[in-house]
């Protein structure tokens, strides 16, 4: 990356350090972590923003004309029922997304800042993976954080993950997150990373095989059904945009489905028992969300006020974007999520489309194929709209969807002429 090319490096800088907020060890030991995490951020934004000009092209007009929408919705919300809390939550999305849309727009070598983070998530990913597995196959049933989990002893040091589930029924894995489905949604978007890099020729084939197979396993041990679904569907739309020949494209999904089947039966636990599972009290839940938004369509609780006033009593969370936010903020507030999330995906197929390098197709196929799982993820999941690294991640390649005009790597540029 370039000396010049501060902002792409602000944010790398805030997506990692949002991925590091994810670790159990910041969890429950620095709960100010976030809150200083921003207020750093904050800093960094206005130093490198101070001396740039920013002109907005129309389609980034029309995000912010959503984003505004959305913002003004939710603010609007905290009032019906108001706590500190609500109005905590509301500023920890709104803060964090408009400065990550700002850089985002103005960073003077994007698709090198896009790369650059995927190659750094790749290396993550290979490390969280591995650090799971291992306590995986060498733990033994201890304590971690006052949860139970599987433990390594090493001399004087102790190691440990956190764990759900028992030895007969197989424990799911949550390497360094306090959760599996923490640990199975960060990896979607690592392994993403990882397939992109290899379609962009920034990986070597053996790196990528090693990368991926530990990557696949330890989300495999988490049996976040939602995360193995997705990263399916990430897999076969990438594949399915990038394809040269889509007859072959036909073969290879083929044999992907098989190898699926394969991977998950011959595994010896309860991953496949767990899709046959349902909806794990899911549904109760969703049923109580729905009855309140059918109280109060317009209006909601509040945002963020949902846990609290409609499902204080249950331990679970919403597990359903959709729902708890229609409950929070009516049926307006939805359909601006929604519009805000269609439109990041009409522009990137609207860019492949139109994309006359490989570079930039591989980008946007990459982008768009994220987003379009997530619809699908955040049917059972609840992480958008909150101030988290899966949330940030998905304001950042929103806002790159909107940029028309940036920049190629030298090797493609060269290619080009």
């Amino acid at each position: 990356m370039t000396k010049k090319n501060y902002l792409g490096n602000v944010i790398i800088f805030f997506l990692l350090a949002m991925l590091f907020k994810e670790s159990a060890f910041i969890v429950y030991n620095f709960p100010t972590f976030g809150t200083l995490v921003l207020v750093v951020l904050l800093i960094l934004f206005l130093i490198t923003i101070s001396n740039k000009t920013v002109n907005f092209n129309k389609n980034q007009k029309y995000l912010i004309v959503l984003f505004l929408a959305l913002f003004v919705v939710i603010l609007t919300s905290v009032t019906y029922y108001y706590t500190l809390d609500a109005l905590t939550e509301s500023l920890l999305l709104i803060i964090p997304s408009s400065i990550v849309f700002m850089l985002t727009i103005t960073d003077s070598n994007p698709i090198e800042t896009f790369n650059k983070l995927s190659k750094i998530l790749m290396i993550i990913g290979i490390v969280i993976s591995l650090f799971g597995i291992i306590l995986y196959l060498f733990g033994e049933l201890g304590v971690v954080f006052n949860k139970y989990g599987l433990v390594v002893d090493f001399g004087p040091l102790t190691i440990g993950q956190i764990t759900v589930g028992n030895a007969s029924l197989g424990y799911r894995i949550s390497s360094i997150t306090t959760n599996p489905n923490i640990l199975g949604w960060l990896l979607i978007i690592t392994l993403s990373s990882t397939i992109y890099l290899l379609k962009a020729e920034k990986v070597k084939l053996l790196p990528f095989l090693v990368s991926v197979i530990l990557q696949g396993y330890a989300l495999i041990l988490t049996q976040s059904r939602s995360s193995l679904i997705s990263i399916l569907i990430i897999i076969v739309l990438f594949e399915f945009i990038t394809s040269k020949r889509k007859k072959n494209f036909v073969i290879y999904a083929i044999i992907l489905s098989c190898v699926a089947l394969i991977v998950f039966f011959g595994m010896g636990f309860s991953s496949i028992g767990r899709f046959s599972e349902g909806l794990s009290s899911r549904n109760v839940i969703w049923d109580k969300l729905l009855f309140s938004f059918s109280q109060n369509i317009f209006g909601g609780v509040g945002f963020g006020n949902s846990k609290d006033l409609i499902i204080k009593n249950f331990s679970s969370s919403a597990h359903n974007i959709y729902l708890s936010l229609v409950a929070e903020v009516g049926i307006f507030g939805l359909i601006i999520f929604l519009m805000i999330w269609f439109f990041g995906i009409k522009m990137c197929l609207s860019q492949i489309k139109k994309s006359r390098n490989r570079d930039q197709l591989k980008n946007n196929a990459i982008i768009v194929s994220i987003l379009i799982a997530l619809i699908a993820h955040q049917f059972f999941e609840k992480q958008l709209l909150s101030y988290n690294f899966l949330s940030v991640y998905w304001i950042y390649i929103l806002s790159f969807s909107t940029i028309t005009n940036y920049k190629l790597d030298s090797r493609e540029q060269t290619a080009e002429k």
